[in-house]
């Protein structure tokens, strides 16, 4: 019986974000980190657009690697952002919620992505996900133009 790499692929997520926070410590020296976490997101969703595009797995799990680290920098900017930002008296609150929108979201994309794959097919429901994701990190920085004009001090 042949074996099926499928494990391959949450692990090439896992690699990527090892990777990204390994190489994370120039992120204290960007002074907009709004327009780079924004950055981050988008390079995240072309990532999963990309696996949904790309033919064969070492290029879908290349993919998955890119993606994996630009969500890990995102996270990295977005904690950081919220922490320097947030009141003291208010920090362990919005931190919990914080904590809540990180740990429930991908959830609610991994719904979705199972809903289109199992109705369309999953490369489209990857390529269409990613692609959304980098509409979705343009329209906030063009709705919330403060966020990408943000600057750390």
């Amino acid at each position: 019986m042949a074996r099926k790499p499928w494990g391959l692929l949450p692990a090439a997520v896992a690699v990527g974000g090892i990777i990204g926070s390994m190489v994370s410590g120039p992120v204290g020296k960007i002074r907009r980190p709004g327009r780079a976490m924004l950055l981050a997101v988008a390079v995240w969703g072309a990532g999963l657009a990309g696996f949904g595009l790309v033919p064969g797995l070492w290029p879908a799990l290349a993919m998955l690697v890119l993606a994996g680290a630009a969500d890990a920098i995102s996270v990295i900017f977005r904690t950081s952002m919220v922490q320097l930002n947030t009141p003291d008296q208010f920090r362990g609150r919005t931190s919990a919620t914080e904590y809540v929108v990180g740990a429930a979201c991908p959830y609610l994309g991994n719904f979705r992505a199972g809903a289109i794959g199992s109705l369309i097919s999953p490369a489209v429901s990857a390529t269409a996900g990613g692609l959304a994701v980098i509409a979705s990190a343009a329209v906030i920085g063009l709705a919330v133009p403060g966020f990408a004009r943000y600057r750390a001090d």
